[in-house]
């Protein structure tokens, strides 16, 4: 494909995906109801499983048979490599395992991509009573979905951090603890979220430690830049870091995009969640989003972490509120700004294609 036909084709994926997801959420009677313990009835909704097949099919096809990404010779030759050592020991033996079975690269690294995929629109579908999910949907294909096609190990690794958020939608704590160690099995940089979500359910009980730490890491960081940098000892992740930007780069626009209209949203709506768990670890996620985007300025890697990791109020925030009695007055309002902030959102990530190298198609 041509360029222009390669952005084109882009658009009409995740354009066709989330109509078909759209339709997929709207109320029918194709139900078939099934009988589970204690006579309890579940009613399954035929249409829309057919549907969200379909999306998850079209999503499917060009990621699996795609050549083109500036890593994927990479996990080609780690595919059919013997050596399981690296900083992901998990992911490595996975390939080796497949690889016994399935010799053709092409097709395990699929396989893989099927399930990260998979993994993803089951942590929706698990939390469809509590949210809005075909907003999630969308958020997932404007703002994350494309890259799949370059950086399979880590989009493993957040398919099960997404899972593990769907858990904390659903108060199952220990479960989301659990889906984020597995996450962080597979790409170590997932266990900045593990972290975080640790620190968010003990503030209350070490409020104070937590609030003193965060004031003298903030002085430190402040007064010394490098010193945090100074840590990150692997050296894969320390040859990204770069002193001198600290001087030379601004705030870019692109940051604030990113995180201000979901924060303003929250916040409009913050007298009537006052003590609420969910929307508090909403409020947070989005904060730390824009620090670790900061973050990025000083080290390149860590705006493809905020990216990638930090999305809970991507995924999950609008959807969250357009279920809650109290924001249905604004539904539509917040609907329309919400599709616009991802399709600004999906522009952004666009920009990035090329050094990506998934532009053009192949």
């Amino acid at each position: 494909m041509s360029v222009n036909e390669t952005y084109q084709f882009y658009l009409l994926i995740i354009t066709s995906s989330f109509i078909i997801t759209l339709f997929s959420e709207t109320k029918n009677r194709f139900l078939f109801s099934i009988l589970i313990k204690n006579n309890k009835k579940v009613n399954i909704n035929i249409i829309s499983i057919m549907m969200k097949a379909a999306a998850f099919i079209i999503l499917l096809i060009p990621l699996v048979n795609r050549t083109c990404g500036a890593d994927t010779y990479t996990y080609y030759r780690t595919y059919v490599s013997n050596n399981v050592k690296g900083l992901d020991f998990w992911f490595y033996l996975l390939c080796k395992v497949l690889h016994k079975l399935i010799p053709e690269a092409k097709i395990g690294l699929g396989i893989i991509s099927f399930f990260t995929l998979l993994i993803v629109f089951i942590a929706f579908e698990s939390v469809k009573k509590e949210i809005e999910i075909k907003y999630s949907f969308l958020a997932y294909y404007t703002s994350l979905y494309f890259y799949l096609y370059n950086y399979v190990r880590m989009m493993l690794a957040v398919s099960f951090i997404i899972l593990g958020y769907s858990f904390i939608v659903k108060d199952k704590k220990k479960c989301a603890i659990v889906s984020m160690i597995v996450a962080a099995c597979f790409h170590r940089s997932a266990i900045l979220v593990l972290a975080m979500y640790l620190v968010l359910i003990n503030f209350v009980k070490y409020k104070k430690i937590i609030i003193s730490s965060g004031i003298v890491g903030v002085i430190i960081f402040v007064n010394n830049p490098s010193f945090f940098l100074s840590l990150i000892s692997i050296e894969r992740y320390s040859a990204h870091i770069s002193i001198s930007v600290v001087q030379e780069s601004s705030i870019g626009l692109g940051t604030f995009i990113r995180v201000l209209p979901i924060i303003l949203i929250l916040l409009y709506y913050s007298n009537h969640f006052k003590g609420n768990m969910m929307y508090n670890l909403l409020i947070v996620s989005t904060f730390a989003n824009l620090a670790i985007s900061y973050l990025g300025y000083y080290v390149a890697v860590a705006s493809r972490l905020a990216n990638v990791y930090f999305v809970f109020h991507l995924l999950y925030a609008v959807p969250w509120l357009l279920r809650q009695s109290i924001v249905q007055k604004d539904k539509y309002k917040i609907i329309v700004v919400f599709i616009f902030y991802c399709g600004l959102n999906y522009y952004l990530i666009s920009q990035n294609f090329e050094a990506m190298m998934i532009v053009p198609y192949e």
